[in-house]
């Protein structure tokens, strides 16, 4: 049986805690016994995360490769380098994750003021120099009616409410022997 380097035992250890491997598997791999991965395991008590943990990670890989894989055609193709690209590429998904929780504090926020009906401003309060302070106040119905808009732009952003440029418009045709559908297709109607 071979000794192994403490790398070798981190990469063993990393297969062991994924459960994927048995402890055969494991002995053949890097050429030790499973007496002596076991003995390790107990003794650094090694925790092997959940498979379907190890299957998610497993995917995710499999899309980081993709993603690598197109990177790198995108680079080949515009002549840039790949690691900058995707750096550039990662700035964007930043900036679109940054946008998209801004987006929920948003909704949130439209949500408590549609279902209190009341908000918050501040007012100057006449008579006394410098003196401001919070005060609640009904919402006015065109402010519903902008809250519930925003919160509709909101959804929309969020891929939450899914906006169509057409509508489709199904009748049954009750004349006929055999019911057919009749499918249209509509310009939505703006508001």
């Amino acid at each position: 049986m071979a000794r192994l380097s403490k790398e070798q035992w981190e990469r063993l250890k990393a297969d062991y805690v994924t459960g994927a491997y048995t402890l055969e598997m494991l002995a053949k791999k890097y050429g030790v016994s499973r007496q002596a991965i076991n003995n390790r395991a107990k003794k650094e008590q090694w925790k092997k995360i959940k498979i379907e943990e190890t299957a998610e990670l497993v995917e995710l890989e499999k899309v980081d490769k993709t993603l690598q894989r197109k990177v790198d055609e995108a680079a080949n193709f515009t002549k840039t380098n790949p690691k900058n690209l995707k750096e550039a590429i990662g700035e964007i998904a930043d900036y679109q994750e940054y946008i998209h929780s801004l987006q929920l504090m948003a909704a949130e926020k439209l949500k408590e003021a549609l279902v209190d009906g009341k908000v918050e401003e501040i007012a100057t309060i006449n008579g006394e120099a410098g003196r401001v302070e919070l005060v609640e106040r009904k919402l006015n119905p065109r402010e519903l009616k902008n809250l519930v808009e925003a919160i509709d732009k909101a959804g929309q952003t969020l891929g939450v409410v899914p906006r169509f440029g057409q509508q489709v418009n199904i009748q049954n045709n009750q004349t006929m022997q055999n019911k057919t559908i009749k499918v249209e297709f509509v310009e939505p109607q703006n508001k």
